[in-house]
């Protein structure tokens, strides 16, 4: 059927009608997610998202199940429709009528099938000409017509109505006009009688099944057009019955119990459901009463034994779309917490390792991947769980293959061993969705190379961030929050934690660089730094510093360790090639003295002595400062900047020097304020006393009051 209906009108119908507003239409909640939607998957259970709709493409993917498409292919997804009837309800939506098909009347029609044009009588298929199977008619309350459900072989339904202007002929529609209960004058008859004088009412899903049970003396309705043209006027009508849902052997049949069922809650007198699976062994796919009395010998005797056992009918749990645990429930057993190292890297979350050029975060990540690929502790104290690890190096991929080369010799390991870790060194574009190498074929990559692991795929690691997004602006909120989005449909896809290493501002500071979301959005942030102090180990290697940042289910700002790099040389090509490895450091070289800062924040500090040393002033005695701290209006700060800084801002305009210089010392003047390395108190500043390693003239002073956060503000308006 799909070529009869021209590619143009598809087309224009998936322009008409967006993918969310169909998905909606289904219960879906979706959530906006940067410029697209997601939600959790609708054909599966998940705890993190990760169906996602892009209406500028006009396609949704259920990265769990790797299943997508446009807005046709999830109407047959989810409703188990033809392609044909999914075209026919998407132009419903849209208001247009399908090239070539019959116009759909505005109520439906019979068990979702379209109907055929008005005419006098039904349109022949392309097999032949089609044969009236049986007729059902549909009263009013007096057992006046109002319209038909004409049955047809081969099976089809259809409704017609008495054309009022031509007697004998038929409109092939119900425009107009509503769903009614069959039988209804029956019905009406048998409600009107005393409570206990009232019997069983079978709600059964077609004519044919009404009336065999009509012929076994029993009381029997249905509605035409199926579940779905069901109302609140039918279940009126059904006030105070015993209401007994006899469902056919069929998905339809489950999703006609819980509308039905639902709608009689507080209505009907009481409501049970006929499965027939549950009393009828080897009952067949779509089996129904009528063949229950065809192939099993089925009778009203036997049907009333079966209904007398029936529990009464309960709606299924509600299932929570965001995972909601009610009160009674907080304190029973849950599946814990997963850790790939316990209490710092969690497993199936995503994860941001930051930090400046050079300060070793490629290496520490590698080591810490290596580690959990191996199962062996790496950070003291942590126990590790033993997974397969991916390793995308982005950025400089050609050389990370020696790094590990440089850790396998460093560990005396076997090239041979099974270690479940693979290095991926060709770049990708995870921002754009239309890059050739993107986030699907990296899926894809993966899921094909986690196959042959001898541990279950635990880890991705995207180095870095810059690398995989050309054409992101990391400051532009929207923009980082839809690659985040589609990094939490990795670890979605791949049951897997994702961890990004990426870079802090170039001006320093201790968050990772651009948008805030970050650090707002990651479950776990860490931070690897030099050591504040500049310290060294006894083999003069620079000691870097590991502080867990963020720790969404544990405790964060901490620090989990120190480090250095080691070299250890490797052959290449009959060559040794110098690389490292991440140790412990041995001891501690304690040469120099004073609080480290790093380069930025000792720029800065040096701007604001300089600036004390030449329009400083005693401090008021508001302030509460040691007799002798001189302080130093924020303006002067401001100007120091602008005279030091002369390289920077020499082809600025007045503007942008301004900018820039309020920028600077906006951030660095938070790093040395939480350092305690200087005060502030509108509209002053003052250096606190504190020794600064590399600033001689810091060194034996009388240490000034360091003003709490309220004092301080954080405004930093000059």
């Amino acid at each position: 059927m799909t070529a009869r209906i021209p590619e143009s009108f598809l087309e224009d119908l998936r322009e008409r009608v967006a993918v969310s507003e169909v998905v909606r239409r289904h219960g879906v909640m979706l959530r906006k997610s940067g410029a697209n939607y997601e939600a959790l998957s609708p054909f599966r259970d998940e705890r993190t998202p990760s169906f996602k709709v892009d209406d500028r493409k006009r396609h949704w993917t259920d990265y769990g199940s790797g299943e997508n498409g446009d807005v046709f292919a999830f109407e047959q997804k989810v409703t188990g429709c033809s392609f044909t009837e999914a075209v026919e309800r998407v132009a419903a939506l849209a208001g247009i009528p399908v090239p070539g098909r019959p116009k759909r009347n505005g109520n439906g029609n019979g068990n979702g099938h379209a109907a055929p044009p008005p005419a006098e009588a039904p349109a022949p298929r392309a097999e032949g000409v089609r044969k009236i199977a049986a007729v059902y008619d549909y009263q009013d309350a007096d057992g006046g017509l109002i319209y038909q459900v004409v049955r047809f072989d081969p099976k089809d339904f259809r409704q017609r109505r008495p054309d009022p202007d031509r007697e004998g002929r038929w409109i092939w529609n119900l425009d107009g006009l509503t769903h009614g209960l069959y039988r209804f004058a029956e019905l009406r008859e048998e409600m009107a009688q005393d409570p206990p004088d009232r019997r069983i009412v079978f709600l059964c899903e077609g004519e044919k099944d009404c009336d065999t049970l009509h012929d076994w003396g029993l009381v029997a309705t249905t509605n035409s057009g199926g579940a779905k043209h069901w109302c609140e006027h039918h279940a009126a009508e059904l006030a105070d019955a015993d209401v007994v849902l006899v469902l056919d052997n069929d998905k339809p049949g489950i999703e006609r119990r819980d509308i039905i069922g639902a709608s009689l809650r507080g209505i009907a007198r009481s409501c049970r459901v006929l499965e027939w699976p549950k009393y009828w062994p080897g009952c067949p796919s779509k089996g129904d009463v009528t063949d229950w009395r065809d192939q099993a010998g089925g009778d009203a005797g036997k049907l009333m034994e079966i209904v007398e056992r029936l529990p009464l009918w309960a709606p299924p749990p509600y299932r929570s779309l965001f995972g909601a645990v009610v009160w009674a429930d907080m304190f029973k057993p849950r599946e814990p917490y997963k850790w790939l190292v316990q209490g710092i890297i969690p497993a199936n979350e995503r994860i941001v390792v930051y930090g400046e050029p050079q300060s070793g975060k490629s290496y520490w990540v590698q080591n810490l991947a290596l580690s959990i690929a191996r199962g062996e502790e790496f950070i003291p104290g942590a126990a590790v769980t033993r997974a397969g690890v991916i390793y995308c190096a982005f950025e400089g991929g050609k050389g990370f293959p020696m790094r590990v080369r440089a850790y396998m010799r460093d560990k005396g390991l076997d090239p041979n061993d099974g270690t479940p870790f693979v290095c991926l060194t060709k770049d990708a574009d995870l921002y754009n969705r239309e890059a050739t190498y993107g986030m699907e074929k990296l899926i894809g990559e993966c899921r094909a190379l986690s196959k042959d692991f001898n541990a279950p795929l635990g880890l991705v690691v995207l180095d870095t961030v810059s690398a995989c997004t050309p054409g992101m602006d990391e400051n532009a909120g929207e923009q980082f929050g839809h690659f985040l989005g589609n990094v939490r449909g990795i670890a979605s896809a791949l049951n897997s934690s994702v961890m990004l290493i990426h870079h802090v501002p170039k001006n320093g500071g201790d968050t990772p660089r651009g948008s805030g979301k970050v650090s707002g959005d990651l479950e776990t942030t860490i931070s690897v730094r030099f050591d504040q102090n500049h310290s060294a180990d006894m083999n003069k290697r620079p000691i870097r510093v590991v502080e867990l940042r963020k720790q969404r289910e544990g405790e964060g700002n901490r620090e989990i360790m120190r480090f250095v790099l080691r070299g250890v040389d490797v052959e290449e090509s009959g060559q040794r090639i110098p690389a490292c490895v991440v140790a412990a450091p041995n001891g501690v070289n304690d040469q120099g003295r004073g609080f480290g800062l790093s380069p930025s924040e000792g720029y800065v500090f040096g701007v604001i002595m300089r600036a004390i040393a030449e329009y400083g002033e005693d401090a008021p005695t508001i302030l509460g400062l040691p007799a002798g701290t001189r302080v130093v209006l924020g303006r002067y700060v401001r100007e120091m900047y602008r005279r030091v800084d002369t390289v920077e801002l020499q082809n600025d305009t007045a503007d942008s020097q301004e900018k820039r210089a309020v920028n600077a010392l906006r951030t660095m003047g938070r790093s040395l304020l939480r350092w305690k390395v200087i005060g502030r108190q509108s509209p002053y500043w003052w250096w606190t006393g504190k020794e600064v390693l590399g600033f001689p003239e810091t060194h034996h002073r009388i240490v000034a009051k360091q003003p709490t956060s309220e004092e301080n503000g954080n405004d930093f308006e000059f």
